[in-house]
């Protein structure tokens, strides 16, 4: 009888690999795409560079566990490259903003974002050469035209106001961007620290 109940009693699992605190392993790969976006060429690098530059930088960090897979590093960027703010990130129209988004491809999500974050903290439409630099390109004809394909798709409407500058307004959040400079700098550019 104790030889039976030896055989099924089995002894506690000891795993190979530490515990990993989930919240504490999303803080660290958060910190990696801080880390990864503050590369000023980050904007004009492939998805796929980006990715395989993400993944050394999680395995020096020691990054517990199993990297987000490329969709899911896809999205973080298109989110991070956003900039939103925390009190913005927990707001209803934000929520939407991520959901119209998710109709989007995964190169055009971070653009539409940025606009729709623009247009939810009541901020100036960005300008051509920023939406060109989120979306990876230095042609701001491809911005334009990137702009005319979110019109196409009746997820913004853009009008000009007596100045020349721009407004984006996003019927479905219901609200819309301040007057911007469409021909203004590069907005993500100049908040770059300058080099030593």
């Amino acid at each position: 009888a104790q030889l039976a109940e030896a055989r099924t009693q089995t002894p506690p699992q000891q795993t190979l690999f530490e515990e990993i605190d989930e919240a504490e392993r999303e803080a660290a790969i958060d910190a990696v795409m801080r880390e990864l976006l503050d590369d000023p060429d980050a904007g004009f690098r492939s998805v796929a560079q980006l990715y395989q530059d993400f993944l050394v930088r999680c395995r020096i960090r020691r990054v517990p566990g199993e990297p987000p897979a490329l969709p899911a590093l896809r999205r973080k960027l298109a989110v991070a490259r956003a900039g939103v703010a925390t009190e913005i990130a927990e707001s209803e129209a934000w929520q939407q903003a991520l959901a119209l988004s998710e109709s989007l491809t995964d190169d055009i999500q971070g653009v539409f974002l940025m606009i729709a974050r623009a247009a939810v903290a009541g901020e100036p439409c960005p300008s051509d050469a920023t939406l060109a630099r989120a979306y990876g390109t230095h042609s701001t004809g491809r911005a334009r035209r990137l702009l005319g394909y979110f019109e196409e798709r009746n997820l913004l409407v853009l009008r000009v106001d007596f100045r020349g500058n721009r407004i984006a307004a996003l019927p479905d959040l219901g609200c819309e961007t301040a007057p911007g400079d469409p021909n203004g700098p590069d907005v993500l550019e100049e908040e770059r620290p300058a080099a030593e």
